[in-house]
């Protein structure tokens, strides 16, 4: 059974069932990808129960935690569409370590993911037992980093009232990925620029007034794709004011101020197994079994859950 649901979660069934029975040297029925389906979606399911099991506040708080949460669009079964599984890391900041200027490892974590249609009721759940996990109490200070979305923002509020002060910031990494997507003229750069500038110093008034008056440059204004990308990224930020700080000063004081983390998270927990190459469609109870494993693998928590 551990061995089926390893295999499962890291690659197809069809694929699962391959590789076990050459393993074994032998076409065995117990290997069919059907039971290799059966056989993930059962420990799927207990691992949810061991990971929503309510747990106790710790009457001793960890000083401090650092939550990222972000979302990946897995290819839904039956109408060709996608719905997204929802992904949260949460660790201590020591953890944190410089590997190298552009690189940091993360030494211990606690990582859930749901891929359920149920307002984030199960996803509320597993986040707040993850910062438990990790040491969360009444007096923990907890920072949490997201890319804007309404669905997130629910998420990192939901533990509001479980620790000493949650603190929620637009993860610079999102920022800076919207301004690389736009392709300016030369005589907006400048322009553009100013309010990436302006919004690195935590003032939000400045890059609106800058993205307005480029939405008027007589060459941009017939430039109907240019204008709409600029709406959007004017849209983006009126609509997270709340969550944009001055990220220049985090910086400068050593505080973690954007995460490139939970974008490969989505990529190792979500991608590899159930996007990019990938060519199966996926229910979401499908999706969200496999991604309680591979989280418990990620959280190297697996050994203890099973």
């Amino acid at each position: 059974l551990k061995k089926q649901a390893l295999q499962g979660c890291k690659e197809s069934y069809e694929k699962s069932s391959i590789s076990l029975n050459a393993e074994s040297s032998n076409k065995r029925p117990v290997n069919g990808h059907s039971q290799i389906s059966r056989v993930v979606k059962l420990v799927g399911e207990k691992l949810e129960q061991v990971k929503i099991a309510i747990k106790p506040i710790n009457t001793k708080s960890t000083p401090e935690l650092i939550a990222n949460i972000d979302g990946g669009h897995i290819k839904a079964r039956g109408d060709n569409r996608s719905f997204e599984a929802m992904v949260a890391t949460v660790y201590k900041p020591e953890k944190l370590k410089r590997v190298d200027k552009n690189h940091n490892v993360l030494e211990s974590k606690t990582i859930v993911a749901s891929a359920k249609s149920d307002e984030q009721t199960t996803m509320k759940t597993l986040f707040k037992n993850a910062c438990i996990t990790e040491g969360m109490g009444k007096g923990t200070e907890v920072t949490c980093l997201a890319d804007g979305a309404d669905n997130c923002k629910s998420i990192a509020y939901s533990i509001a009232g479980d620790c000493k002060n949650m603190t929620y910031i637009l993860d610079w990494f999102h920022i800076a990925m919207k301004f690389q997507n736009i392709s300016i003229p030369e005589i907006g750069k400048e322009l553009l620029q100013s309010a990436k500038w302006n919004l690195w110093h935590g003032n939000c008034d400045k890059p609106l007034e800058c993205l307005k008056e480029l939405i008027e440059i007589e060459t941009i204004v017939v430039d109907k794709p240019l204008c709409a990308k600029l709406y959007k990224l004017s849209t983006y930020i009126s609509n997270n004011t709340d969550g944009i700080v001055n990220y220049g000063e985090r910086k400068n004081k050593g505080l973690v101020f954007t995460s490139n983390l939970a974008e490969s998270t989505v990529n190792t927990l979500i991608n590899e197994r159930q996007k990019g190459k990938q060519k199966m469609l996926w229910s979401r109870e499908g999706a969200h079994n496999v991604l309680q494993i591979r989280a418990a693998q990620r959280s190297e928590s697996w050994v203890k859950d099973w």
